[in-house]
């Protein structure tokens, strides 16, 4: 049994560390490039999970503790933390059916959780949440080194079109964190008046449950102006996360920004 241990404080800024940490010892571990990417979704997950609901955000005296194991074919992440008791593996799943008006913001997370790890398991001892994830190797092929993701914030480029269209390119992860500053850009971009927006996926590689969430609540804000937001160009690790919930069904999505400009009629003039 080969064993790595990480811990981080309890801060959203440190969950891309410990994103790394993981992505590295599946690396090692012998894990594909798609079982790695879906090892890391777990655990940002959960680490948000546990900083925005057990922890109350922001608390740098408070720790989560992550554990990777390799045991044969099987690659195990544990992640413990101390605050009060709660399984995540007990709440009811959402419905991926649902329109997106009626999507209600949590439990996204933990039901990616399930459908992307193969065995999961928690309990409660000694003062301690623990959740074990468990993903089985197919292959023992690394994975590439464009993988790690830098934690850098990468720009967000806007860009105007004719009749009025406008495009909002972010790039990198879509998380908790950078959907933030996502926010503040359409926010501002429907301010000035700019109400028919796409948005350009082609450079996001990597969205967690806090980029949805963001995605969602602009989709509304636009409507609620008037106005349109559309998607282009979603990567394969983006789609997959979309058509694990049904967003590919419920957003209007384009294969290109130069498709969606060719073909979509927005709402507003």
């Amino acid at each position: 049994m080969n064993e790595k241990k990480l811990r981080i404080s309890a801060q959203i800024k440190d969950i891309a560390t410990a994103c790394d940490f993981v992505v590295a010892e599946a690396e090692s571990a012998g894990l594909d490039e798609r079982d790695a990417h879906h090892c890391q979704l777990a655990v940002d997950e959960i680490c948000t999970n546990i900083i925005e609901h057990g922890y109350g955000l922001a608390d740098d005296e408070r720790f989560i503790d992550i554990i990777c194991q390799k045991y044969d074919n099987r690659f195990v992440v544990q992640i413990l933390d101390d605050s009060f008791p709660f399984d995540p593996l007990g709440r009811t799943d959402p419905d991926p059916t649902s329109e997106l008006e009626d999507r209600r913001i949590g439990g996204w997370g933990v039901y990616f959780i399930k459908k992307m790890m193969d065995e999961l398991t928690y309990d409660y001892s000694q003062g301690r949440n623990r959740l074990t994830m468990v993903k089985r190797l197919k292959s023992k092929t690394g994975l590439s080194e464009n993988t790690r993701k830098p934690l850098e914030p990468t720009p967000i480029l806007v860009s105007s079109y004719p009749n009025n269209n406008w495009s909002i390119a972010p790039s990198g992860r879509l998380d908790i964190a950078s959907s933030r500053r996502l926010e503040a850009v359409v926010v501002k971009e429907l301010g000035d008046g700019h109400r028919n927006l796409i948005l350009d996926m082609s450079k996001v590689d990597y969205i967690a449950s806090g980029g949805l969430k963001i995605l969602v609540s602009l989709w509304k804000r636009t409507r609620d102006q008037r106005g349109d937001l559309i998607l282009a160009g979603l990567t394969p690790s983006v789609r997959e996360v979309f058509m694990l919930i049904g967003f590919d069904l419920v957003f209007t999505v384009f294969k290109s920004l130069n498709e969606a400009l060719a073909n979509h009629k927005f709402n507003s003039k």
